[in-house]
């Protein structure tokens, strides 16, 4: 999310989806400068060894969260904000309004259907998968140098063969 002085409350301003993916990360490109939040995030993985069933995760970042993944954006600049590490929030929806409102805004039913295990879908052949709607929180964020540097390898990996390789440094 834009964060926008105007406004006091984080589902009040608008979102942005991350608009080019690779296996391992997701980037925002051509976002106007300012300063942004991430307040969302979509996760998935698998348990046992046959990959069945898949766990998805809805997840919405509390209020703490939020402030620690501010970021600013400037023209023409790649920004590497290192690492950060998740778990379940213990926050309630009484305790952070915004929680609901962010999770409805981008996973409609996501305040209904939190702390159930919604929807077991299949896809033939594949997986089944177990939809969970979540409130995250970050427990740690790597941003070492040689974290920084890792991951910085890794995106000159994902933006070889595009003209996005010249801002990767």
């Amino acid at each position: 999310m834009k964060l926008e002085k105007s406004s006091k409350s984080y589902s009040d301003l608008n979102c942005i989806e991350a608009n080019y993916k690779s296996n391992k990360r997701f980037y925002f490109l051509n976002i106007e400068p300012g300063q942004y939040t991430i307040v969302a995030g979509k996760f998935g993985y698998y348990r046992t060894q046959s990959k069945s069933p898949r766990y998805n995760f809805s997840m919405v970042f509390d209020k703490e969260s939020r402030e620690k993944m501010k970021f600013t954006v400037k023209e023409s600049e790649l920004i590497n904000l290192g690492e950060f590490l998740m778990d379940e929030s213990a926050v309630s929806f009484d305790q952070d309004p915004d929680l609901g409102r962010i999770g409805e805004k981008i996973f409609p039913g996501f305040k209904n259907n939190f702390g159930k295990n919604v929807q077991m879908t299949m896809t033939p052949g594949l997986y089944q998968a177990l939809e969970l709607p979540a409130i995250g929180k970050t427990f740690n964020h790597d941003n070492r140098p040689e974290k920084l540097e890792e991951i910085r390898n890794e995106v000159k990996e994902d933006f070889s063969g595009t003209e996005w390789k010249i801002f990767v440094k």
